[in-house]
């Protein structure tokens, strides 16, 4: 006889932030973090995906040192939710097009699942004067 070990499935949804300096007239330079997320995906944590209206914009002053973090999170119905990785890009360094951001856990390694962890989003992105 023997017993079977039940992994629990998460459900999870993505924060996206974007991290960027402001600045103003006869001011100091601020930092400014603006946060979206997606809504969660129940009990899919082997490949979720979000719909098309999971379309999130933002506005970038400083591009040069502004980054964009990606948060994956696991939705517990009223408990404390659980940050599972993490990952960030300079915004600098985005391109247009459909990408693939690797994730790492609280270490910043991408050892065991997490070395496996993409996320695919699609980035267009537009240039005002």
């Amino acid at each position: 006889g023997g017993f079977a070990s039940i992994q629990p499935v998460i459900s999870p949804y993505v924060i996206v932030r974007v991290h960027d300096v402001k600045s103003g007239a006869g001011q100091r330079d601020w930092l400014e973090t603006t946060e979206r997320r997606t809504s969660p995906v129940r009990d899919n944590g082997f490949c979720p995906k979000w719909n098309d209206s999971e379309y999130f914009a933002f506005v970038v002053n400083s591009v040069d040192v502004a980054m964009v973090e990606f948060i994956i999170m696991d939705s517990d119905n009223g408990f404390i939710n659980d940050t599972m990785c993490k990952s960030a890009v300079p915004v600098s360094c985005l391109r247009q097009g459909i990408r693939s951001v690797q994730f790492y856990d609280r270490c910043g390694l991408q050892n065991g699942p997490y070395g496996l962890v993409r996320l695919l989003v699609e980035v267009d992105m537009k240039y005002s004067d």
